[in-house]
This record gives structure tokens, sequence and C-alpha cells, in this order.
């Protein structure tokens, strides 16, 4: 079963991360006895390029299970080379041993009797994406789906999020994720475009939703809302984009790169689906007989021979290193009662370990808790915390709606740390810019907000940022039509309502 995640964040208010759709539905029952069980296994961290895994199924399978997923990366980044593959927040890859340690990790499916038992589980946090992974799973056959489907599903969808500059359409969002999900990497090459099981066996059961449904169809639509629905609606639209892929014998696969080309570049979808593939009617037909085909194809590609094991760095986990990690996984599970236990377990072994304050501050902030949360990161700062988040998250609990120029400095100097220790961190840049708009620095606020813009082009309010720096130079012409392009990029109505009334004021100037 798929799950799905949003990414985001703003730089006032509640803390974003709460909004997060994330990749459980976490009951309420404590698992605290499993969890310092678990302490007495010997864990280990093995960090590659792009993801960093804590494991207690020793080091060779750690090092394969960064792989693996370097790997996924790798074939996204051939596939689209025009796309800015990239998270902004840090992916940490928790591979289990077996089910044990599953279990102890991702507790809540086992407390349902019957529920899902998952190889793979994806979950959004504020600081990290988390994966919890099964190593102990064999390869799947070729009438199989990838047992980490949910886990790769997720992170291509943040890739995606991170790569285009809107929100894409449902249909091309899902449709994609799903194709990429049920990639397989193996030894010697990787399998994409593999059948999923459950959306062929939805097809052959009912009557697959015809294409301007399928184009039509939006978040707020009942085949996002309604489980019966969304079934068809995911196996039509997983089958459309691998037709897109694959079609024609494999020939299509330049021509849905042309077109996720032109989408990237600002087009319309619709127009740019009809550029390449020619009119949406004879479009439907042909996807309905490719649907009707009992032999789809898939690609082999050869592996990124740049991903090398050898250069992943290792080393063991401490005791404490390791309690702390799992109780950040529980706080972003929102389990508080376990990640309270093994956080509190890690600072007695080590006092001056940062991640359970951490860990405090999280919770706190989950129960609204905003002074107590404040006292938290404050505490991990002291403790010369390496995490981006607990400055940035100290920086907006610091923010009042006046503040004295030494209130506004302090909290500049809270977002430059967390710019630091995470350059590809968009919402510390458009912050910070904000920030340095009121400390009258409009120059380097623009080359903040810039770099913002840059890393995470599909945001409304880093546009926000860009053109109220741009209004204070006094370069009214460009900073409308940055705010005009918030109201574009808005999400929500609350993003609309502050990106509308930017363009209202700056109109005003212009008067």
């Amino acid at each position: 079963m798929k799950r799905r995640v949003r990414s985001g964040a703003r730089c006032a208010g509640a803390p974003a991360w709460t909004a997060l759709l994330t990749a459980l539905i976490v009951c309420g029952a404590a698992f605290g006895p499993a969890g310092s069980r678990a302490a007495e296994r010997t864990w280990v961290l093995v960090t590659s390029p792009n993801f960093t895994v804590v494991s207690d199924a020793g080091e060779q399978r750690a090092a394969r299970t960064a792989w693996q997923f370097e790997q996924v990366r790798a074939v996204l980044q051939r596939l689209w080379p025009w796309a800015r593959i990239a998270t902004g927040k840090p992916v940490v890859i928790f591979a289990a041993r077996d089910e044990t340690t599953m279990k102890r990790l991702v507790p809540s499916f086992w407390e349902v009797k019957g529920g899902v038992r998952p190889a793979g589980v994806f979950v959004g946090g504020p600081d990290r994406y988390y994966i919890a992974v099964r190593t102990d799973i064999d390869e799947p056959d070729s009438l199989q789906a990838n047992p980490y489907f949910a886990s790769y599903w997720s992170f291509v969808y943040i890739t995606l999020e991170s790569s285009f500059q809107r929100e894409l359409p449902m249909w091309l969002g899902r449709g994609l994720s799903d194709l990429f999900a049920n990639t397989i990497v193996r030894e010697k090459d990787l399998q994409v475009g593999r059948v999923v099981p459950w959306h062929l066996q939805t097809l052959s059961e009912g009557v697959r939703l015809r294409l301007p449904a399928v184009l039509a169809a939006d978040r707020e639509s009942r085949q996002a809302r309604r489980e019966d629905e969304s079934r068809l609606y995911d196996a039509s639209a997983w089958a459309l984009v691998h037709y897109l892929a694959f079609g024609e014998a494999g020939a299509n696969l330049s021509k849905l790169n042309r077109f996720l080309e032109l989408v990237w570049n600002g087009r319309d979808v619709n127009a740019s689906l009809v550029e390449v593939y020619g009119p949406i009617d004879r479009l439907d037909e042909t996807v309905r007989t490719y649907v009707g085909r009992t032999l789809y194809t898939y690609k082999l590609l050869g592996l990124d021979v740049n991903v090398s094991v050898d250069g992943f760095t290792k080393r063991p986990v401490s005791a404490a290193e390791s309690l702390a990690d799992r109780a950040m996984l529980h706080a972003v599970m929102r389990r508080p009662a376990e990640a309270r236990q093994l956080a509190k377990e890690a600072a007695t072994a080590d006092p001056a370990l940062p991640i359970p304050a951490e860990v405090e501050g999280m919770l706190n902030d989950l129960d609204g808790q905003k002074d107590a949360a404040l006292a938290a990161y404050t505490r991990a700062g002291e403790l010369q915390s390496k995490n981006f988040y607990s400055y940035y998250r100290r920086a907006q609990l610091l923010w009042q709606p006046t503040l004295e120029r030494a209130a506004l400095e302090q909290i500049a100097g809270e977002l430059e740390r967390a710019i630091t220790l995470n350059s590809n961190w968009a919402p510390g840049y458009s912050y910070l810019a904000d920030v340095r708009v009121d400390l009258g620095d409009a120059e380097t606020a623009l080359g903040l907000a810039k770099r913002a813009v840059s890393l995470d082009p599909g945001a409304s309010y880093h546009r926000m940022s860009a053109a109220r720096a741009l209004a204070q130079l006094s370069r009214l012409d460009e900073a409308l039509k940055e705010a005009e392009r918030a109201v574009a990029l808005a999400r929500t109505p609350e993003d609309r309502q502050r990106a509308e009334q930017l363009v209202a004021s700056v109109q005003r100037r212009q008067k």
C-alpha cells in the first residue's frame, strides 16, 4: 500500500511540519520496553553522498541499503537531467535487521490486528525525511512489487515537488511516483517501470477512467477523497503514465522527457500533452488499447558506476546515539511515550548529546507548548546541535510582531546558523531575507530570497520574500511581478490571501 507525503515549511506561526501528510497513521499505545531491548544490539552508521543509514543489520547491509537508494536517485537524474534532484532536507534511513526491529521502529502497524506489516515506511519530519526498511527481504520475482514501494514512492514524490515550479496535477504526480516506486535495484542493473500488481488487478476488475476524467481530477475531487474511487483513479493514472513512458514498444520514453521538460519550463500541462502525444481523444483510445494488453514493457538500465560502496563513510554508533536517533523517529511519528523514554536513556548515557533536547523541542511543539519548545531548542543549541532545524525553529519561536534591532539580529544569527548547517534549506533563506528587510538591508535580503527561489521554485512564500526586498529597493515593477507570481503559486487560501495583500501593497506604492 502506498503512502503519500507533502513537504513544506513557512517562516512564521505554528511549525509547518504539523501539516505534513505522513506515511503513518499512528495509534496511541506505548511500546516502551521493546525500545530499550533494541539498544542491546550494535548499530552502525553509513553515510553516502545523499543518504544516511542507521542500522542494526551490520555494516554490509547498511551500505547496500544506501547504495540501493543512491541508484534510484541516479536513475531519476539520468532520465531527467534538467530536473533538480534534491529534497531540501536530509534523508535518514533506518535499515532494520528483521521484522522484530521493524516492529520496534514503527510499532503502530503491529498494533492493528490483521493490519499491514510493511517492509518499507516513509515519514516526513520537520528536520529530515525518515525511511524505515527491512533488510531481510528477498528480491521479488517478476510478478511481485518492490517491497520498498512505499519508501521509493514518497522519495520520488518529494523529488518531483522540488523539481517543478508549480504543483503537478494529481494524475502526473501520482502516476510518475507509482511508475518509479516499483524500480528494482539488482546487482548488475535496475528494472524501471515494472507493472504494479494491484493497479493491474484494479483495471482488470473495473473500467478504466477515461482520460478527460483523469486529467480533470484534483486534490479536492472525490477521486482523491474516497478510498473506493481513489483506487481506480490511481490505477488509471498509473496506466496513462506507463503508456507515456513505455508505450509503443518503449519508444515513448523520449516523448515523456520532452513533455516533462515543457512542464518544467512552465508550459500548460494539458497543452504540452497534446503537443507531444497528440489529441486527447486519440490518446485516450490508445491508452485504452494499451491497458487491455497482457504484456507490459519496462526498461533495464545499467547501474551508476560512480556510486560505490567503497566511498561511503561507515562507523559504529554508540548506545546513546542509537537511542537518540530512534527517539527522534518516534517523536516525528508522534509517539511521545517511546520518544521521551528513549531520549531519557540517551541523555543518561551521554549528557552532552543534543538530540534528546531536540526531541523534547519537537514534542513540545506538537503539544503547542511554545515556551517549553523554545527552552528545549535553546538547550540543543547550547549543546552544539548539528541539526539545522533546531536553530530555524528557535528563530521562529523568538519572533514577535514588533522587535527591537537587537532581537532581529539575534533571529538573523539563528537563521544564519541554520543555513550554514543545511545550505539547501529554502525556508531558512526566505525567512532570513524577511529579517534582513526589517533590518534595512534589502540588497542582502534579495540575494537570500533568490537563493530560496532557486532551491524551491514552486513555493509562494519565497517569491513574496523577493517581492518585499525588491519593493524596499524601489524596484516596484519587479516586485509586482514576483508578488503576482506568488499569487499564482499559492497552494492554500492563506497563502493566496497574503500574496494578494502584497500585490495590493506594491500597487499602492506605484501610484
